[in-house]
């Protein structure tokens, strides 16, 4: 899925550059890590919630209070997941997804 949206994209991915900073104030992205400065349209972000919820990145403007105030309460944990390959789908043609969660 990521490999056909960056091609849709024309997009480009940075490895192994810690980001200092993201500002999405202007019409562009501009976006500073510890080598370089980026600018960009669109920007997709995958930020751990650790460094989210240490402000170790600085954003302008700052993240929409209700959204931050969310991250600084998320807390980790462990997610089990099973998936099931059935060959004929049994549940009806027009439902795609079935999520079962259980409290353990």
């Amino acid at each position: 899925m990521l490999r056909a949206i960056f091609e849709e994209c024309k997009g480009e991915i940075r490895l192994s550059e810690r980001v200092v900073s993201i500002d999405y104030s202007g019409k562009r992205i501009c976006v500073v890590t510890q080598k370089e400065k980026y600018e960009c349209d669109y920007l997709i972000s995958s930020l751990p919630l650790g460094v989210l919820q240490q402000d170790r990145v600085k954003f302008q403007p700052d993240l929409p209070l209700n959204y931050s105030s969310k991250l600084k309460n998320m807390g980790f944990g462990v997610a089990n997941k099973i998936y099931v390959s059935f060959d004929k789908p049994f549940w009806g043609e027009n439902q795609g997804w079935i999520l079962f969660v259980t409290k353990g």
